[in-house]
């Protein structure tokens, strides 16, 4: 449990200055695991009942983006380029 609220308190803010934005991340979702282990546990439960609800909105933000940008640039369309949008 010390390690786990050391690396909370210390070492993810570390990386975090560091610019390490995917090691602070894990190194967060680790300690906040075992520290907390309840409240992790309801988070958890929250971001699966949650899952497909984002997808969807991301999707769909997706789409509006992409049918926006090759509305107002018709370089995009004649050249038949490919978009993909991402999450995170």
């Amino acid at each position: 449990l010390a390690y786990a609220t050391e690396t909370l308190e210390v070492i993810a803010p570390l990386a975090h200055r560091l610019g390490i934005w995917e090691f602070k991340s894990e190194l967060e979702e680790l300690g906040f695991r075992y520290t907390y282990p309840e409240q992790y546990r309801h988070v958890k439960q929250l971001m699966r009942e949650k899952e497909q609800e984002m997808t969807d909105a991301l999707q769909a933000g997706g789409l509006a983006i992409k049918l926006k940008l090759l509305e107002d640039d018709p370089v995009l369309t004649h050249e038949n380029v490919t978009l993909t949008v991402k999450g995170r």
